[in-house]
């Protein structure tokens, strides 16, 4: 919770630090079959993600869902 609420230009100063040019960004919330103690709302992760530019999926390893949709939204991206 604490890194989500972290500001928005760090976040970007820091990846475009790491990589040079204009990343390809995805942001991911993870854990998603575990509603009764979600930690970030969905709307927060849509609001977030519109402000770094790039798209929001919630995602759960645990039932797979939206898993393979990360993926390829990433490849279809590169």
């Amino acid at each position: 919770m604490k890194d989500f609420q972290r500001g928005k230009s760090s976040f970007r100063q820091s990846v475009r630090r790491a990589k040079k040019g204009d990343p390809i960004l995805l942001l991911v919330g993870n854990k998603s079959d575990l509603v009764n103690e979600r930690q970030v709302s969905k709307e927060d992760g849509v609001a977030r993600a519109r402000q770094y530019g790039c798209e929001f999926i919630e995602t759960s390893a645990k039932t797979a869902q939206n898993v393979e949709r990360v993926f390829i939204s990433l490849v279809r991206a590169l």
